[in-house]
């Protein structure tokens, strides 16, 4: 995804939002899961959507990529509950994002 930022901003957005839907999907796949994996492919459609129409309004392109790079080193070094807390600080830090942008008026 780096390769497709500048900074805070997002300079291609389809390679971005294609770049942040495989790492997403890989994580999923890699967890053997598969009622997990059921579910990734039922929300698809609708994280699409959030992808397209919000992420740049959400994330900045730096906070992706030092998240995504936490998650990634933390599975590569096989430290589960690093990984653990790498992802479960990834989405409360969206969750957060969005829930303040709805109460600062914006829409989601």
């Amino acid at each position: 995804m780096e390769a497709h930022t500048a900074g805070e901003a997002f300079t291609d957005d389809t390679r971005c939002t294609e770049w942040d839907r495989a790492f997403h999907s890989a994580i999923v796949s890699a967890s053997g899961n598969a009622r997990m994996q059921e579910i990734y492919c039922n929300l698809h459609v609708r994280l699409h959507i959030m992808r397209v129409h919000y992420f740049r309004q959400l994330e900045s392109a730096s906070r992706v990529n030092a998240g995504h790079a936490a998650i990634a080193a933390a599975f590569r070094a096989g430290d589960l509950a690093r990984a653990e807390q790498a992802v479960s600080g990834h989405l409360a830090a969206i969750r957060n994002r969005a829930i303040a942008n709805l109460r600062d008026g914006g829409s989601l």
